[in-house]
């Protein structure tokens, strides 16, 4: 399933409703957003690999999927008394998830390794929006438009059964 803004927000207004504090709330909003990402996140990936015996022979796959196999995101309560201050330190919490995050085809028929991805700086802007839940709509969409963003580079070498390649990601959904 792609990632879509309005799902995360729900996500992030369920994790958040009952926190009695901001720490507990801070830790809550940054389990909610990596779960999220983790379940639903697709990665398209190309696939080109051959067997290694002579002659070679092509694998007729070209494409499979993956997504994140570890993302974690701490969320630390930040004392900053202005907007922009306390966005900053969002997201650079964020950010910083997944700049330790780990993608890779997820497709059991593949045995691939791991890649890391390098995210452009997250930068949230503030709403004016007071009300709950247009402010977490609001904060989903950012996050979304900004992951989808974030270009995927570093291939996936291994195997695929019998053939041996390497896996491009080329999107992410």
């Amino acid at each position: 399933m792609p990632l879509v803004s309005a799902a995360l927000a729900s996500k992030m207004i369920q994790a958040t409703n009952n926190a009695h504090d901001a720490a507990s709330a801070n830790l809550k909003l940054g389990k909610a957003i990596a779960d999220y990402v983790k379940q639903n996140a697709v990665i398209m990936y190309s696939w080109v690999g051959a067997t290694t015996t002579p002659p070679p022979v092509p694998d007729p796959v070209v494409a499979t999927k993956g997504g994140f196999i570890f993302l974690e995101i701490n969320i630390v309560p930040n004392m900053a008394v202005d907007p922009v201050s306390a966005l900053t330190g969002l997201a650079f919490n964020i950010w910083s998830g997944f700049l330790l995050s780990v993608i890779n085809i997820t497709d059991p028929t593949f045995k691939t390794t791991p890649a890391k991805i390098v995210p452009p700086a997250l930068i949230l802007s503030p709403s004016n929006l007071s009300e709950h839940v247009s402010a977490m709509n609001y904060l989903a969409n950012s996050i979304v438009t900004w992951i989808l963003s974030i270009p995927l580079a570093i291939p996936s070498p291994g195997n695929h059964v019998a053939f041996v390649g390497i896996g491009t990601p080329l999107k992410m959904i």
